[in-house]
């Protein structure tokens, strides 16, 4: 979630003094009152940036980021120097994340990376910030600035891990396995880490050791990990599927979506819906039960309307064996009911769409640079008959 990103970014950035750590404890209650202090002794003290930190974290911490936006914002106007302050650049950033403004967010952690290059929290905000704008590759080097800067910071080499799974550069899938196995020599059992270390060795299409892995790590849960339970069951699917085991999948994914339908509001639910929905159709489908997999996806569609990319996934796979008819019946049905839903697939449409004319344009640049030489070749060709006739 953004505004966990956002904190966690600040708190690695070293950006909360002992008076902001105090304000964070009392949270709920930060006052009218107290807001109007701090904007007092921030007007009456402008060259201090402690007071417009302090101001920016009491709005932050009322759940007003873009009231503790404007305030830096108003801070670094009224005096030059703090944009050349690392800690207001860089908390700024953090709020901009937090408000969803990616670019914004961006413009700030490049300050803040100029400012202290050494830094690598600097380079590790900026890789989140370039994330958030969809820039997997500018996000992966940021991170690798970071990763040079602090080998063993164990944030740093999760986040390679999972951002390489993301990549689309050859070797990028068993790089991601390198860093998360570095991560947990860091930090052994890690429960992010071992999740992360599933999903990466599945994108690898190592289903063998991927299947090992969720299996060994499912026995040593205990009832208080109901969530982490649900993502090893999702995984011996996703694994199961990939090794022609479908009726084996079947039930692993059968016992992810009840675990998932089971959590409780204080688990990432819906994630966990999402990814067990998803891996239960594709088993059905691999097993050959179009049927039962039709029937699933709508259920998915019903349960999960946001999982746009997942529900093209399946409806891709469906219509490649002959259900295209039913499969996209159910996923406009889905559309149609859920207004957010209509939304995400005309945005993930436009997507798509940008996507398909870029590589046509692609394409026709190479052709007409092709036709071009070919034109050349044929012009010298000519003056080179031209050269040996007259000789």
């Amino acid at each position: 979630p953004p505004s966990m990103i956002d904190s966690q970014l600040r708190r690695r950035g070293g950006t909360q003094p002992k008076e902001e750590a105090a304000l964070t404890e009392s949270s709920n209650n930060i006052s009218d009152e107290e807001i109007l202090r701090l904007k007092t002794e921030t007007r009456n003290d402008i060259a201090d940036p402690k007071k417009a930190l302090l101001l920016a974290e009491a709005y932050a911490e009322r759940g007003q980021i873009d009231d503790a936006v404007k305030s830096l914002k108003k801070a670094m106007n009224r005096h030059d120097k703090f944009r050349n302050n690392f800690e207001i650049v860089y908390t700024l950033g953090c709020y901009q994340l937090d408000a969803q403004n990616g670019s914004a967010a961006e413009r700030e952690f490049e300050t803040a990376v100029k400012l202290q290059p050494m830094n690598s929290d600097a380079h590790y905000a900026l890789s989140e910030a370039r994330m958030m704008m969809g820039d997997v590759g500018r996000s992966i080097n940021s991170l690798r600035r970071a990763h040079r800067l602090k080998p063993q910071d164990f944030d740093i080499l999760v986040a390679l891990g999972v951002k390489l799974g993301l990549s689309n550069d050859d070797g990028a899938e068993e790089e991601a396995v390198k860093y998360l196995d570095k991560a947990l020599a860091v930090k052994p059992g890690n429960m992010q880490a071992l999740v992360a270390r599933g999903d990466a060795l599945l994108r690898a299409k190592r289903h063998e050791d991927a299947l090992n892995h969720a299996e060994a790590w499912e026995k040593q849960l205990d009832a208080s990990q109901p969530y982490e339970r649900c993502v090893f069951q999702r995984q011996q699917c996703d694994a199961l599927t990939g090794l022609g085991q479908p009726d084996l999948a079947i039930r692993k994914g059968e016992e992810a979506l009840a675990g998932s339908r089971a959590l409780g509001d204080d688990h990432p639910r819906q994630s966990a819906l999402c990814n067990a929905h998803a891996v239960l159709c594709e088993a059905l489908i691999k097993g050959k039960k179009y049927d039962q997999a039709l029937e699933q996806f709508k259920i998915f569609t019903k349960e999960s309307p946001i999982a746009i990319h997942l529900h093209i996934k399946i409806k891709s796979s469906l219509s490649d064996l002959g259900f295209e008819k039913e499969a996209t019946e159910i996923f406009e049905a889905a559309a149609d009911r859920d207004p957010t839903m209509r939304k995400l697939a005309d945005a993930y449409k436009q997507v798509q769409d940008a996507e398909k004319n870029a590589i046509a344009d692609r394409v026709a640049t190479e052709k007409r640079s092709n036709v071009t030489k070919m034109v050349a070749a044929g012009v010298m060709f000519s003056f080179g008959l031209i050269f040996l006739f007259i000789r």
